[in-house]
C-alpha cells in the first residue's frame, strides 16, 4: 500500500498541472511601444498615420522628443521575446466588418497594456486611430505612470513622510530624494545624480481658487514661489516660468479631486538654466488653502521625457492624510 503522504503529494502535483502559471514581468524600457502589423501596412499611408500618432513630440520639453519609441514587428515575428513587452499595439483586419479598438491588461505579462485595433481597410484604420488617439495615448501613459508609482512605493523613504504631513498629504517618494528646504508654507524635495536633478516642491497659498482660473494665474503662483524659495546660482537670480513657450493647461484629477495641471518650461532669471516643469493645483477645502505640487527637471544635454514622466507620476501618487 502506498504511503498516504506520497498519495497526497502526487495528487497535488497532478492538480497543479492544470493551474495557471503566474505571468512573467514585462520587458522593455519606459516609453517603448511594440507595433505589430504586416510590413505592407506599416509602409503605407495608414502605417505612417499610426507612426506619427505615437511619435508626436511631447509638449513641454526643451528639445523634440517622441511620445513613444516605436518598434515595428511583423505578425510572424511576434514571438515570446516581444509578447512580454510592456506596451503592445496590434493592428489586425476586422473579422466582423466593423472597426474597433480594444484595450486589455496583462495578456502575456504583467503589468502590461495591449491595444488591438481591428480595421476594415487602410482608410478605416486611419479614421479609427484618429478617433481613438487621445484615449489610447492616455491609457498607455497612465500605465507607464502606474508602473513608476508601484516601483516608487516599493522603495519609500519613510523619513520624508513627516515633511509632507505638514501639508496633509503623502507621496510615494523613493529613497534618493533629499529635503532641500522646509518652511511653514512649503517643502522642497530633490533627487540629485551626476547628470540629473528632479525636484518636487509642495507649497500652499491662502484661499481656494476657481478651477476656471486662467493659465496666467498658475504661472503667477509659480513665479511667486520661485522668487521666494528657488534661488539661482548667483545673487538676484531665481526660477520663473518661461512665458515665451506658452504652458499647456488642462483639467484633471488628483487624489480623487478636481485639479488643474500645467506643463511648460522654467528658467532662471539672470542665468542660463532651465528645463521642463509639471504643476498641479488642487483645493484643500479643509484648510481653506490652495495646494500646489510643482515638479521641475534639470538635466542639461540629457533626454527628459522619462524624467518628466517620473516626477509627474510621483505627484499623481498623492493621497490626503
Amino acid at each position: 500500500m502506498r504511503h498516504p503522504l506520497l498519495l497526497i503529494i502526487t495528487a497535488a502535483l497532478i492538480a497543479g498541472c492544470d493551474a495557471e502559471l503566474p505571468l512573467p514581468s514585462v520587458t522593455g524600457k519606459q516609453g517603448e511601444l511594440v507595433i505589430v502589423c504586416d510590413k505592407s501596412l506599416w509602409d503605407s499611408p495608414a502605417g505612417d498615420t499610426v507612426f506619427n500618432i505615437f511619435t508626436a513630440d511631447v509638449y513641454g520639453l526643451p528639445q523634440p522628443e517622441a511620445l513613444f519609441r516605436t518598434v515595428h514587428v511583423a505578425p510572424e515575428s511576434f514571438t515570446s521575446i516581444f509578447r512580454t513587452h510592456r506596451n503592445v499595439l496590434i493592428l489586425t483586419p476586422a473579422k466582423e466588418g466593423k472597426g474597433r479598438v480594444e484595450v486589455r491588461r496583462d495578456v502575456w505579462a504583467t503589468p502590461q497594456m495591449v491595444v488591438e485595433a481591428h480595421y476594415t481597410d487602410d482608410e478605416g484604420l486611419i479614421r479609427l486611430m484618429q478617433q481613438a488617439e487621445q484615449r489610447v495615448k492616455a491609457q498607455l501613459l497612465n500605465a507607464e505612470a502606474e508602473r513608476v508609482k508601484v516601483s516608487y512605493s516599493a522603495q519609500l523613504d519613510e523619513g520624508l513622510m513627516p515633511v509632507l504631513s505638514d501639508h496633509r498629504i503623502s507621496l510615494a517618494v523613493p529613497k534618493g530624494y533629499k529635503l532641500v528646504k522646509r518652511e511653514a508654507d512649503m517643502c522642497w524635495l530633490r533627487y540629485d545624480s551626476e547628470k540629473v536633478n528632479q525636484s518636487i516642491i509642495v507649497f500652499t497659498e491662502e484661499g481656494t481658487e476657481d478651477f476656471s482660473m486662467l493659465p496666467d494665474a498658475l504661472m503667477a503662483s509659480a513665479d511667486r514661489m520661485g522668487r521666494k524659495h528657488v534661488p539661482g546660482p548667483d545673487p538676484d537670480t531665481y526660477m520663473s516660468v518661461f512665458r515665451e513657450y506658452p504652458p499647456m493647461t488642462t483639467d484633471t484629477e488628483l487624489a480623487g479631486q478636481k485639479a488643474v495641471k500645467q506643463v511648460g518650461l522654467w528658467r532662471v532669471e539672470g542665468a542660463m538654466m532651465g528645463g521642463p516643469f509639471v504643476h498641479y493645483v488642487v483645493e484643500d477645502n479643509e484648510r481653506g488653502q490652495t495646494l500646489h505640487l510643482f515638479a521641475l527637471v534639470f538635466a542639461p544635454a540629457e533626454e527628459k521625457r522619462n524624467l518628466v514622466l517620473q516626477v509627474d507620476a510621483l505627484i499623481q501618487s498623492m493621497s490626503w492624510l
